[in-house]
C-alpha cells in the first residue's frame, strides 16, 4: 500500500473501557449501553514494526465488579487512506474472554500487531524521562499550560493554537497523508463548537499520570481522557475534553504538547 491506513474496530456491552496504543491512551468510554465505534490511530504508530494494543475493561458507573454479561471484541483494519471503497484487511482481531463465572474489578489485555507505514514520526522517542523529577513541579507547569490552552480557545486565535499544538499537529498531518487542502480544512474548524465561556476546572479532581516509561505525562480527571475537561457555563451547551499529554525534549526545555 502507497498510504496504509489503521484503524481499530471497538464494540463493547456491559463495561467500560480504555485502550492504549504503544503505551499511550488514546480512547476511552464509560457510559452505559452497547457500542461500536472505528478509531484512526496511525498518529500512533511512530513506524514501522511491531506495535502494542492494550485494552482495559473496568466496571460501569459505580459498580465494584465487572457484570458477568461484559463482551468487547477489537479488529485492526489497514486500507488505502483517501480511496473511496477501499477494501480493508483485517491485521489483528481478539475478544475479551468470558466474565460469565468471574468477579473481577479490572480486567487488561496486551499484544502485539506488525504495521508497515511509509513514514517516521520522532514523537516522543528522544524526549526526557520524567521518573525522578518532582511532581509538586509537575503538576504546577501542568496547570500553568491549562490557562494557556483556555486563553487560545476563548479567544479563537487559530494561530495561537497551531503554534501551541505544533508537533502534535506535524504527526498528525504526516501520519495521515494530509493535503495543504486538508490542512487548511482542519485549522478553519479548530474551534467548531467549543463554548464561549468554561467553568473553572477544579484539579482535585485529577490525578498525575505517567506513558511510555514516564517520557510522557498527562493531567487525568477519574473516567476520562487524559487532558482537560471544560464545561461550559451556560449549561444548554456541551462541554468537552481537550486531550493533552506532554513531554519534555531535552533537560531543561518546557513540557509541550505531543499528544
Amino acid at each position: 500500500m502507497k498510504e496504509p491506513f489503521y484503524q481499530i474496530e471497538l464494540k463493547t456491552s456491559g463495561c467500560s473501557i480504555e485502550l492504549e496504543i504503544n503505551d499511550i491512551p488514546f480512547f476511552g468510554n464509560y457510559q452505559e449501553g452497547g457500542m461500536a465505534v472505528d478509531l484512526p490511530i496511525n498518529n500512533f504508530i511512530l513506524e514501522s514494526g511491531k506495535q502494542k494494543i492494550t485494552f482495559i475493561v473496568l466496571p460501569l458507573g459505580n459498580d465494584k465488579n465487572i457484570i458477568h454479561e461484559a463482551t468487547v471484541e477489537i479488529n485492526i483494519f489497514v486500507k488505502e487512506a483517501n480511496m473511496s471503497y477501499a477494501e480493508k484487511t483485517t491485521i489483528y482481531t481478539t475478544k475479551a474472554p468470558s466474565f460469565e463465572h468471574k468477579s473481577l474489578p479490572i480486567f487488561s489485555f496486551s499484544n502485539f500487531f506488525e504495521a508497515i507505514v511509509p513514514y517516521k514520526l520522532m514523537g516522543f522517542k528522544n524526549s526526557v524521562s520524567l521518573e525522578h523529577e518532582s511532581k509538586v513541579t509537575i503538576l504546577k507547569a501542568l496547570e500553568f499550560e491549562q490557562n494557556k490552552i483556555i486563553k487560545i480557545l476563548q479567544t479563537k486565535d487559530t494561530e495561537a493554537y497551531k503554534i501551541y499544538h505544533i508537533d502534535r499537529l506535524n504527526d498528525q498531518y504526516k501520519s495521515f497523508y494530509k493535503s495543504q487542502e486538508e490542512i487548511k480544512e482542519g485549522e478553519d474548524s479548530f474551534f467548531d463548537g467549543i463554548p464561549e465561556k468554561f467553568k473553572p476546572i477544579e484539579f482535585k479532581d485529577y490525578k498525575l499520570e505517567f506513558y511510555a516509561d514516564y517520557k510522557l505525562v498527562a493531567l487525568r480527571k477519574i473516567k476520562d481522557s487524559p487532558g482537560f475537561v471544560f464545561v461550559s457555563e451556560n449549561e444548554k451547551e456541551y462541554g468537552f475534553t481537550e486531550m493533552a499529554i506532554y513531554h519534555r525534549k531535552t533537560n531543561g526545555a518546557p513540557l509541550t504538547i505531543i499528544r
